[in-house]
């Protein structure tokens, strides 16, 4: 490998390769372990790795904020994949990485799903459990970069800490801003306690640990509110960490006692009404989320304030991004019936019952991609706020958005749309929309591969992760508890999209209603999810009832794979019988060998049903290797009225199994001419040849034959039906 021609770097092989990686990053970031799409990635990547190591027996791929080369010699291709493999791995603090020979699919995905799970804005130094997980990986080994002293940008490059003089995300400052000024050096110590979005149990045990007092939190708020939004930033990082530290608030508030929730409302409210010029309030309407800035209107009109139309102030300011960043006139880029479809969302006919007069004028130009910064009159908020919180307004100027984004818009003006469609899903999903909402989350999935744009790809990316936030996934959890009996497809589809998180309340469900038409339904679904949704079922069995666990060994046998053996070996020593049975049932389905004396014991019980339960694991699945052991257990020389229907059973199931290194057993009992018991023997070998069908036709023409000159005719006949039917 080493001796490769530099220019051969460029070859077709190695951009499949580099494609193929950062494709199947996309893949597993988006769709749940086990998905066809993942699979199908990690299968075509695997063929080009074999051509890779056809000359050697590994290959190093170093990273270099854009750049990559491939065992120290740069790749040079002006393809999007190598810098947005690059960036990924140098974001996540990786300078190489080392592929090795015998690599297999699921040492590939895991490698992605370690380094996606590292969190937002952190490094994997700083990930120790899943550092540790990834220098475990035998395959694949990484080489860490040294970010001792220089932090890492958005876009790939590096700034001197010092000269950004802050490390910190807002929601860390608003965290360590609660603890006393007067002791720095307790502030110091306390930001490894910190985390950089709300995090509930890291909330409440840095509150606890540190003494923080609600009056202390409500003063810190107040200071990062005053310090945020001092001055406007339209720049697109400072937006984004406004945004999120309003939205981690907002997470908090539903954690929070009513009244401190009431008092950080208040503070809220209070600074939007007081703030005065007009970029600073549009900046902090485009930074809050729905709720909050509704909640915050509610608190204003309480107290008899008023104040310009939130819905008026965001779309000025999606309006004034068009306009700064450069987009022309976009009256020819939609056919008709858009166009229409756009003008008659942005009418005034739609808001005339609470806007000003001449907002009409000012719509008009939105939705022609022009500009209008025109001051805004106060209006009644009191009067006019249900019309504010109209579900369809939301679900509207979503539908507007994507419309707009589906076609060529400047990067940031498309990040900022993709910002607002990610902020209305929590309230789509509340609405009900699911439809729309799966609608969404395809074409957000498909800018992310078609976009031409790296700032486009990622704000589509962080749109299609908004899917997965917690509150996201609450809220999904109680709208299918509360649907009716009637099968949703849209919202299962949207379950589906939104990954494994939801397998949590999915199965919790299904616990509680297993034995119903809807549990039925919760099953289905389950099973959609794969060897996920067996791993889920697998923690939760050592906590459930035995009723509980034989549903969950249902669903086990359903998805699950050898990972389960151990855990479910457990029930065998179970005091309840059925469940035993069922954990058997469950380690023959998921080929577990060692549970194979215990069925062959069972087959020699004298209780019926239990051989009847044995014979239909048998059968059911497909459990070849106890074939020669039923055969020898087919009475020939005393056949009791018991022993006769044992037969008829064992050669039925020998027949559905077909297994022909039984034919010698069964060709040795059917030429038996002596027996206590002849009327018996002779309806035993009647019924040995008609199962003869069952096997394959090479193995059983030496004993047709045999059967063809038998004096017994029920034998000759069943021999000719067999040959008849084969011809």
């Amino acid at each position: 490998m080493a001796d490769i021609d530099h220019g051969n770097y460029s070859d077709k092989v190695f951009q499949n390769l580099i494609t193929g990686l950062t494709v199947l990053k996309k893949n597993i970031g988006i769709y749940p372990p086990g998905h066809t799409t993942i699979n199908r990635t990690s299968s075509q990547l695997l063929e080009i790795l074999c051509d890779v190591f056809a000359d050697d027996t590994s290959l190093t791929i170093a990273a270099t904020k854009k750049a990559l080369s491939i065992n120290s010699i740069p790749l040079e291709s002006k393809s999007p994949h190598i810098q947005e493999l690059a960036l990924f791995l140098n974001q996540r603090g990786i300078g190489s990485l080392t592929i090795a020979k015998g690599l297999d699919a699921e040492e590939l995905q895991q490698f992605f799903r370690l380094a996606l799970a590292i969190p937002q804005g952190a490094l994997l130094y700083q990930a120790l459990d899943i550092q540790e997980q990834m220098r475990a990986l035998p395959h694949m080994q990484v080489a860490e970069l040294d970010f001792s002293g220089v932090l890492l940008t958005e876009d790939g490059t590096s700034e001197d800490a010092a000269h950004t003089g802050r490390q910190t995300t807002f929601w860390q400052d608003f965290m360590l801003n609660c603890l006393p000024d007067e002791d720095p050096e307790l502030r110091a110590a306390a930001l490894s306690d910190t985390n950089a979005g709300y995090d509930r149990e890291g909330f409440r045990q840095f509150c606890m640990k540190y003494n923080v007092t609600p009056g202390r939190l409500l003063k810190s708020y107040q200071e990062m509110l005053k310090k945020i939004f001092s001055s406007a930033d339209e720049h697109s990082r400072a937006l984004v960490g406004k945004q999120a530290f309003l939205e981690s608030l907002q997470n908090a508030l539903v954690d929070l006692a009513e009244e401190l929730k009431n008092q950080l409302m208040e503070i809220t409210a209070r600074h939007l009404s007081e703030v005065e010029d007009e970029a600073l309030i549009q900046d902090m309407l485009f930074s809050m989320p729905g709720e909050m800035l509704l909640a915050a209107l509610e608190r204003i009109s309480g107290q008899g304030q008023q104040l310009s139309p939130a819905l008026i102030k965001l779309m000025a300011n999606i309006a004034r991004a068009q306009d700064q960043g450069g987009a022309p006139d976009t009256s020819g880029k939609f056919d008709s019936a858009t166009r229409e479809k756009i003008q008659k969302l942005l009418s005034k006919e739609r808001y005339d019952e609470y806007v000003p007069e001449d907002y009409s004028s000012i719509l008009q130009k939105i939705s022609a991609g022009l500009v209008s910064t025109d001051k805004t009159v106060d209006f009644d908020v009191e009067k006019y706020l249900p019309a504010l919180q109209d579900e369809r307004v939301n679900r509207d100027i979503t539908i507007a958005l994507m419309t707009l984004m589906s076609g060529d818009l400047d990067e940031q003006v498309y990040a900022d749309f993709c910002a607002r469609v990610a902020r209305g899903i929590a309230d789509l999903i509340h609405a009900r929309e699911y439809a729309l909402l799966v609608n969404i989350y395809k074409a957000l999935v498909h800018h992310v591969s078609h976009k031409a744009g790296l700032v486009t790809r990622n704000a589509a990316a962080a749109a299609v992760k908004a899917f997965s936030q917690e509150r996201c996934i609450t809220l999904l959890a109680d709208a299918f508890s509360a649907q009716p009996a009637a099968k949703d497809t849209a919202l299962e589809e949207l379950v589906m999209l939104t990954g494994a998180r939801n397998l949590g309340w999915l199965i919790k469900q299904y616990l509680q209603l297993y034995s119903s038409e809807r549990g039925q339904q919760l099953f289905a679904l389950l099973g959609r999810f794969g060897a996920r949704a067996a791993e889920e079922a697998v923690d939760l069995l050592p906590d459930c009832n035995d009723a509980q666990a034989m549903a969950l060994l249902k669903l086990i046998r359903a998805t699950g794979d050898n990972a389960c053996i151990q855990a479910v070996r457990r029930l065998l020593d179970s005091d309840n019988a059925d469940l035993r049975l069922e954990a058997l049932r469950t380690l023959l389905k998921i080929k577990d060998a060692s549970v194979l004396p215990v069925l062959k014991k069972m087959l020699c019980a004298r209780d019926r049903r239990t051989v009847e339960k044995a014979l239909l694991f048998i059968q059911e699945n497909d459990v070849r290797e106890v074939a020669p052991d039923l055969a020898a257990m087919i009475k020939i020389r005393f056949v009791s009225r018991d022993s006769l229907s044992r037969n008829k059973a064992f050669l039925a199931v020998l027949s559905s199994l077909g297994n022909p290194a039984v034919i010698p057993v069964l060709k040795h009992k059917a030429s038996v001419r002596f027996s206590l018991t002849p009327l018996a023997l002779s309806q035993t070998q009647v019924m040995l040849y008609k199962s003869l069908a069952g096997y394959p036709p090479d193995s059983i023409a030496a004993i047709i034959q045999q059967g063809l000159s038998s004096g017994n005719p029920g034998v000759r006949r069943a021999c000719q039906e067999i040959i008849n039917a084969r011809r």
